[in-house]
């Protein structure tokens, strides 16, 4: 697996401090719907389990689970 800039970027806001302090900077256009989902997905998962870190995994796991037809 290459090491994409996105990923290290939500590797980095899966933590908790990261995610509440860098959330207002980070604006996806509606151009790039994928990513917007995955954006949003990070937000309700960090609001629903708030002051936890994150893993890929569990991100994964919640994404599809709201969107199943992305699977």
């Amino acid at each position: 697996m290459t090491n994409l800039p996105e990923l290290a970027i939500i590797k980095y806001i899966l933590i908790y401090n990261n995610y509440i302090k860098y959330i207002d900077y980070i604006h996806i256009s509606s151009d790039y719907k994928e990513i917007k989902m995955i954006y949003d997905t990070l937000e309700i998962l960090h609001k629903k389990f708030p002051e936890s870190d994150k893993t890929v995994d569990e991100l994964e796991m919640f994404f599809y689970a709201n969107y199943p037809r992305m699977s």
